[in-house]
């Protein structure tokens, strides 16, 4: 769901961090809508996750966006309407060897980016926020890691940019997002693919009470953050404002995949600090048309849906685009048995065949 009066066919977009996991679902979603994009990465090793329309209007540029001249370079060829910020060092650890990397990837990006899109101009800039960074409302400032504390204080530049500069910034402070294509190493992609092999995923106790939103709701989120007038100076969260335990979650995985394993609660220590916060959704949609719409058991389908069809890409080399339409028609499910959907998928790719004869 975004603003359906806003149209983005023909708007010239900057979106930094674009092969990332939020900035490649976001770089589809704008293509799809017909955006003219200009998507930044740092360099070009890594391919793109997704399938993107063979009309796509995708101009690719790389480079270090922590580094101002290059940045500034970036945006006056892009000459972008639109700015997505999304480049950073996105790991929560907390370790004495992020403390350079949050503060270069995180925080300097981020000012520069501030810096030029108010030299240059554009109609909207958005930053992101994490859950990990203090609360506005709390009493407790102290950042919980140098990704919290890095993002903590590129908020408070955003905020001084817009009151002193009149630049036109709004921040999107992101929960536990989750769907296709995320990093394997990540909690859910995991103990997914840890199933789907039928080995037993190694965790901790699971205690942690997280606030998970599906990947599709955090980008149309963020489009309406960033098409929504009026919003300048504001702090939009994109989250659920329902906890649910790592270990429910993982729980509910185990169910939907049909597994046999069963997870190992325990096997690793607890992080020493966990930050447990949920979004503030009401104030959110106060400001923007915007509420989350996927069921915590309808995204954790979909994302299984989507590394069950991964698997049988391999074997079979089915489309992207196949296998991305399997699993969202896995998504509708409120459970999902792996046969059955193998069963599914083969039905597709017969029909799929069927159309090219």
């Amino acid at each position: 769901m975004h603003d359906a009066n806003f149209n983005w066919n023909g708007r010239r977009v900057l979106i930094t961090g674009a092969r990332g996991f939020v900035g490649a679902h976001l770089t589809r979603a704008l293509a799809q809508q017909g955006a003219c994009v200009t998507a930044h990465a740092r360099n070009d090793y890594k391919p793109f996750p997704l399938e993107l329309p063979v009309d796509a209007e995708v101009n690719w540029m790389f480079g270090d966006v922590a580094q101002h001249d290059e940045l500034r370079r970036l945006v006056q060829t892009a000459e972008p309407e639109f700015i997505f910020h999304l480049a950073g060092c996105a790991t929560g650890a907390r370790k004495l060897e992020l403390v350079l990397p949050s503060l270069h990837d995180d925080l300097a990006s981020t000012v520069h980016i501030l810096s030029a899109a108010t030299e240059i101009g554009c109609q909207r800039v958005l930053i992101t926020g994490s859950l990990e960074e203090p609360s506005t409302t709390s009493k407790e400032v102290t950042p919980s890691s140098p990704y919290a504390a890095a993002k903590h204080c590129g908020v408070a530049f955003a905020r001084m940019f817009q009151q002193c500069f009149q630049t036109p910034v709004v921040t999107a402070r992101i929960f536990m997002t989750y769907g296709p294509a995320q990093r394997r190493e990540k909690v859910i992609p995991s103990v997914i693919r840890s199933l789907l092999e039928n080995r037993a995923p190694q965790l901790a106790s699971g205690r942690r009470l997280v606030d998970w939103i599906y990947i599709d709701d955090v980008v149309s989120g963020l489009m309406v953050a960033a098409s929504m007038p009026g919003l300048e100076g504001q702090i939009v969260e994109l989250g659920t404002g329902t906890l649910a335990s790592i270990r429910t979650v993982v729980e509910e995985i185990s169910r939907l995949s049909g597994s046999t394993a069963q997870p190992q609660f325990g096997a690793l220590p607890d992080p020493a600090v966990e930050v447990v916060r949920a979004a503030a959704v009401e104030e959110t949609a106060a400001l923007m048309p915007w509420r989350p719409r996927v069921s915590l058991t309808e995204g954790l389908s979909r994302t299984i849906a989507w590394h069950v069809a991964q698997d049988e890409l391999s074997e079979t080399n089915l489309s992207t685009e196949v296998l991305e339409e399997v699993a969202q028609q896995g998504g509708g499910a409120s459970s999902l048995n792996v046969n059955s959907f193998l069963a599914a998928l083969t039905w597709m790719y017969y029909d799929s065949a069927l159309a090219l004869v």
